[in-house]
């Protein structure tokens, strides 16, 4: 009893993490997970708004 008592509670932690709420651009910015506008990018998902245009992340 006491060992799936300790698997349960271990697998709780993982399920919570899975339906936690996705950070918003703005967020992603502010912890620098992600470029702001007009910053200098190479791929798509560098930039907050998942645009790079050229060599710039784009505003949309």
């Amino acid at each position: 009893l006491m060992s799936a008592q300790a698997l349960m509670q271990e697998k709780r932690p993982k399920e919570n993490k899975f339906l936690s709420k996705r950070k918003t651009n703005a967020q992603m910015w502010w912890d620098g997970e992600c470029l702001g506008w007009s910053n200098g990018c190479t791929w798509p998902s560098e930039c907050c708004s998942n645009n790079c245009e050229g060599i710039y992340c784009a505003l949309w």
